[in-house]
C-alpha cells in the first residue's frame, strides 16, 4: 500500500479533481482502515461516475465491499 499511497500523492496536484483518482484514493483509505475519510472522497458526483462508467465500476464495487456496505 505504501505504493500506491505514494502514487496517489505525487498525482495529487494534478488529478485531485478527477473522479477516477478519487475513487482509488478513497479505495486506499478504505483498505487502510479509514472508513470516515474514505467516505469523504466518494461524493455524490464521484459515486454517480463509478456506478455509471465501464472502466471504474469494479473498483467502486470493491471500495464498497472493503467498507462492508450492501
Amino acid at each position: 500500500m505504501k505504493q500506491a499511497r505514494a502514487l496517489l500523492e505525487e498525482k495529487k496536484p494534478l488529478f485531485a479533481q478527477n473522479y477516477i483518482w478519487r475513487e482509488m484514493w478513497a479505495l486506499l483509505l478504505a483498505l487502510e482502515g479509514r472508513p470516515v475519510e474514505a467516505r469523504q472522497f466518494i461524493d455524490e458526483e464521484t459515486e454517480r461516475f463509478v456506478s455509471g462508467a465501464f472502466v471504474v465500476t469494479l473498483e467502486g464495487a470493491e471500495f464498497h465491499a472493503v467498507l462492508g456496505d450492501r
